[in-house]
C-alpha cells in the first residue's frame, strides 16, 4: 500500500479487450500480481467472437478484483475505454491494453509518482517486444521526466504528432474524471486526450522508466504513414479537442 495513500483508498485498472485470448492472460497475471487486494481491474470486452471472455471469467472465478463487462454493440477503443473510466471507482486509475506486460514495480512507482509530483497524471515509457515476448530493436521515442513542466512544448507535441504519450504507460488521479469525461465526439485517440488534459491543466509529469513491455504482433500494428487529407483531418480534431479543454475549464 502506498505510504501516501489512506488504507481505506483503492485504485482500478481499465482494460479494453477484443480477441485478445494470445495473451490476455499472461497481461492480467502482470497486473494482478501488483495490484492491491482491494483494487479492481474493469476489463470491457467489446464484442470479441474468440475466447477471451471465457478467458477472463475463468480468472475472474478465483481472483474477484476482475470484473468482466461485455458490451452489447461494439463501441470501438475510445469508447470501450471511456465507459471502463466512467465505471472506475479507484482513487487512481491506470490504462492497461490486452496483450502488453507489466513491468515489476510499476503499479507502485506511478502511485508513488503522483503522490510525490501532487499532479493528476503521470506517463512512462515501454520497451518493445514481439509476439513470442522476444525484444525488439525499435525506436519509437520516449518521454523524459525534465520535460514534465514544459507544458506548451508537450501539447504542440501532440498537435505535431510527435508526441511519445501512450495510454497504456499512464496512471491518472480519479479527479482528473472530471476534466476528460465525456470524451469529446470524434477523438481519435483517448489517451492523447488524456495527456493533453493533464498537460492544459498543469498537472503532469513524465517518468524515465520503463513500466511496460509493450507488445507488437500483426493484429495490433499500427499504419506508420496516412494520407495528407487524414493527418490534416487529425489535426482539426485536435484543435477541436483543445477548445473542449478550454471551454470545461471555465466551467
Amino acid at each position: 500500500m502506498n505510504s501516501g495513500m489512506k488504507e481505506c483508498d483503492h485504485n482500478s485498472v481499465c482494460m479494453a479487450s477484443y480477441n485478445g485470448e494470445r495473451f490476455i492472460r499472461k497481461q492480467l497475471e502482470s497486473i494482478l500480481a501488483q495490484i492491491g487486494a482491494n483494487d479492481e481491474v474493469i476489463i470491457i470486452d467489446d464484442g470479441s467472437s474468440d475466447s477471451t471472455p471465457d478467458i477472463v471469467r475463468q480468472m475472474a472465478a478465483s481472483d474477484p478484483r476482475l470484473k468482466l463487462i461485455v458490451n452489447e454493440k461494439n463501441l470501438g477503443v475510445n469508447g470501450t475505454f471511456e465507459k471502463a473510466i466512467g465505471m472506475a471507482t479507484g482513487r487512481c486509475i491506470f490504462l492497461s491494453d490486452q496483450d502488453d506486460i507489466w513491468t515489476d514495480g510499476r503499479y507502485q512507482l506511478m502511485l508513488d509518482a503522483i503522490d510525490k509530483n501532487k499532479v493528476l497524471c503521470v506517463a512512462g515509457n515501454f520497451s518493445l517486444i514481439d509476439a513470442d515476448g522476444k525484444p525488439l530493436d525499435l525506436d519509437m521515442g520516449r518521454l523524459y521526466a525534465k520535460d514534465s513542466s514544459a507544458y506548451a512544448k508537450n501539447i504542440l507535441s501532440i498537435f505535431t504528432g510527435s508526441t511519445c504519450y501512450f495510454g497504456c504507460c499512464m496512471a491518472f488521479d480519479s479527479k482528473l474524471k472530471e476534466t476528460i469525461l465525456p470524451f469529446p465526439e470524434g477523438i481519435e485517440c483517448h489517451d492523447l486526450w488524456i495527456a493533453m488534459a493533464a498537460n492544459y491543466l498543469k498537472s503532469n509529469a513524465h517518468l524515465d522508466d520503463i513500466v511496460l513491455l509493450h507488445r507488437m504482433h500483426g493484429n495490433n500494428a499500427t499504419e506508420t504513414q496516412r494520407a495528407l487529407k487524414n493527418k490534416i483531418k487529425a489535426r482539426s480534431i485536435m484543435l477541436s479537442m483543445y477548445n473542449t479543454l478550454r471551454k470545461r475549464s471555465r466551467q
